[in-house]
C-alpha cells in the first residue's frame, strides 16, 4: 500500500475508567519489582536515608505528574510528552522526548523479564534458577505472553492488569503489616526520624545521586496518559490516574523501605545480588507464606512488562500518525484496534536483545551499562515535559495563586530538578553508561531527519493529529480548551 494512502486508525474509545487509570499508573511503576531490584543501589548511595530519598524524590516527580495532568487537559493525545513538548517547546525536542521513551522502554523490557522468569522457576522448579538457559526461556515466555495480550486488544489487557495489580498491591500490604509486627519483636535497625533528615547527605552530589535512583523507582506511572484516547473522560481521568497513582506508589515505596530497614541488617542491604522483597518475605514470614513476596515480584514484573509495551506501542502509534516514523506504525488491526506493527517491531527487537544479552557475557555487560543509563532518558523526557507545562501555563498566576502553583511553579521545579539530574548523570556516570544513555537519545536525530525530509511530516511545522477534534467540535468544553491552548 503506498504511503500516501495509509490512513491512521482510531484507537478503541471509552474502554478504561478512572479506577483503571489509577491501577495502570501503579502497575507502570512496578512497586514490588522496583523495590526488589533497586533498594540495594539506593542504600549504597544514601545509606539508611533511603526512605527520605524516596520522599524528596517524590516532590519533583509529583510536579511532573501535575504537568501530565494539565497538559492532557489541553491536548489529549496518546503521544503524551512527544506531542506536548513538540507543540510547546520545539518539534525536535518533542521527537527526541518520544524517542527517549521508546529507547528506555526497549532497554527496560530486555532486563525486566528476567525477574519474572527467575521468580517463576523459584516457585515451580527451584533447582533450575541457576540455569541461564532456563531463566532465559521462561523470561522470554512471559515477555511474549504480555506482548500478545497487548496486541489483541485493550479490553483483555485491562482485565489482566486489574487482576495483576490488585494482587501485587494486596501482597505488598500484607508484607508491610507482617514486617511491622516482626520488627516489634526483632528489629535490625531501630526506626529513626533521621532517616528523613535533609542534613544527613553531606553534600549535594550524594543527595542528587539518591534522587537519580528514585527516578527509576517512579518511572512508568505516565502510561495512563498514553492510554488517554482509550479512556472515558479522557481530558480528566488519565491525568488524575497518574497523579493518584503517583501518590499511592510513593506511600508504598516509603512504607516498604522503612519495613525493609527495620527487618534486614547491613549485610543483605549491601549484597548486590540480593533480591530484597523475597528476602524480606523469608525473614518475616514462615513458608509457604513467604512465597507471597516472590509472587508479588513475579506479578509486578509481568504487569510492568505489559504497561511498558503499552506505553511504547502507543507512542510509536502517535508518531506514525504524525509521520515522524513510518506511517504504517499508525495502521491498526481491523478487529483488535491496536497498533500491531508497533507490537511486532518492539517485541522482536526486545526479545533479540534480551536473549542475546542473557546468553552472551560480553553483550550482557554492555546491556547492564545500558540499563544503568535509562535514568538519563527518563530524566530527559520527564524534565522537558515539566518545562513545557510551565511555559504553556506561564500566565497562570494571573488567574489565581493556586493555578500558578499547580500548573506553573511545581511542574517547573520538577522539570528543572529532572534536567539537573540529567546533566549531573552525563558527568558522573561511567563513559560507557553515558555514551549509551546519551548516545541513544542523539541517535534519534537520524530518524528525525528522515521524517522531516522523506516523510515531510507536518509535525515539524507545529501540526499534530488531534484525535478528538471532531468529537469536541462546537462544544463549550472544546472552546475553553482551544482558548487555553491559545493563551499558553
Amino acid at each position: 500500500m503506498p504511503e500516501e494512502h495509509l490512513e491512521p486508525g482510531q484507537l478503541k474509545h471509552n474502554v478504561l475508567n478512572r479506577f483503571d487509570s489509577v491501577l495502570i499508573a501503579v502497575a507502570g511503576s512496578a512497586p514490588a519489582y522496583s523495590l526488589s531490584a533497586s533498594t540495594v543501589a539506593l542504600v549504597a548511595a544514601v545509606g539508611l536515608l533511603a526512605p527520605g530519598a524516596i520522599l524528596y524524590g517524590a516532590i519533583p516527580m509529583f510536579g511532573i505528574a501535575l504537568a501530565f495532568l494539565y497538559l492532557n487537559q489541553a491536548m489529549p493525545n496518546s503521544g503524551a510528552s512527544y506531542v506536548w513538548v513538540g507543540r510547546i517547546l520545539h518539534p525536535w525536542l518533542g521527537f527526541l522526548s518520544g524517542w527517549s521513551l521508546l529507547v528506555s522502554a526497549v532497554l527496560f523490557m530486555m532486563a525486566g523479564a528476567i525477574p519474572a522468569g527467575t521468580a517463576t522457576l523459584e516457585l515451580l522448579s527451584p533447582d533450575k534458577t541457576d540455569s541461564v538457559v532456563w531463566v532465559t526461556v521462561v523470561s522470554a515466555f512471559w515477555f511474549l505472553v504480555m506482548n500478545a495480550l497487548v496486541m489483541v486488544g485493550i479490553h483483555i489487557t485491562n482485565v489482566v492488569q486489574r487482576i495483576l495489580t490488585s494482587i501485587e498491591v494486596i501482597g505488598l500490604i500484607v508484607l508491610a503489616v507482617g514486617g511491622l509486627i516482626h520488627a516489634s519483636h526483632q528489629v535490625a535497625h531501630p526506626f529513626s526520624w533521621s532517616w528523613f533528615s535533609l542534613g544527613g547527605y553531606g553534600n549535594l552530589s550524594t543527595f542528587l545521586g539518591g534522587l537519580l535512583i528514585t527516578c527509576f523507582y517512579f518511572w512508568g506511572w505516565d502510561v495512563s496518559l498514553n492510554l488517554t484516547e482509550e479512556t472515558r473522560a479522557k481530558r480528566v481521568a488519565p491525568g488524575l490516574g497518574g497523579v493518584l497513582g503517583t501518590l499511592i506508589i510513593v506511600a508504598l515505596f516509603i512504607l516498604l523501605q522503612v519495613v525493609i530497614q527495620l527487618n534486614l541488617g547491613d549485610k543483605p542491604l549491601a549484597d548486590e545480588a540480593a533480591n530484597i522483597i523475597p528476602l524480606l518475605g523469608e525473614t518475616i514470614l514462615p513458608k509457604p507464606w513467604s512465597y507471597i513476596a516472590l509472587i508479588a515480584v513475579m506479578i509486578s514484573t509481568v504487569a510492568t512488562l505489559e504497561t511498558t509495551l503499552i506505553q511504547a506501542t502507543r507512542t510509536l502509534f502517535a508518531m506514525g500518525r504524525d509521520k515522524t516514523v513510518h506511517p504504517r506504525f499508525a495502521v491498526l488491526h481491523a478487529n483488535w484496534q491496536t497498533p500491531v506493527l508497533s507490537n511486532i517491531v518492539i517485541g522482536v527487537l526486545g526479545i533479540i536483545l534480551f536473549v542475546v544479552s542473557n546468553l552472551s557475557a560480553s553483550v550482557s555487560d554492555l546491556m547492564t551499562s545500558a540499563i544503568s543509563a535509562i535514568g538519563l532518558q527518563i530524566a530527559f523526557y520527564y524534565g522537558l515535559t515539566g518545562i513545557s507545562c510551565a511555559w504553556h501555563y506561564r500566565k497562570s498566576f494571573a488567574e489565581s495563586f493556586t493555578a500558578g502553583i499547580f500548573r506553573l511553579a511545581w511542574p517547573l521545579v520538577g522539570g528543572l530538578v529532572l534536567l539537573a539530574i540529567f546533566v549531573m548523570n552525563v558527568f558522573t556516570l561511567s563513559f560507557q553508561e553515558t555514551a549509551i544513555g546519551l548516545g541513544l537519545i542523539l541517535v534519534g536525530i537520524i530518524p528525525l531527519l528522515v521524517a522531516k525530509f522523506k516523510y515531510h511530516s507536518p509535525y515539524f511545522e507545529g501540526h499534530v493529529f488531534e484525535p478528538d477534534a471532531e468529537e469536541w467540535s462546537g462544544t463549550k468544553e472544546a472552546t475553553v480548551a482551544a482558548d487555553t491552548v491559545k493563551r499558553g
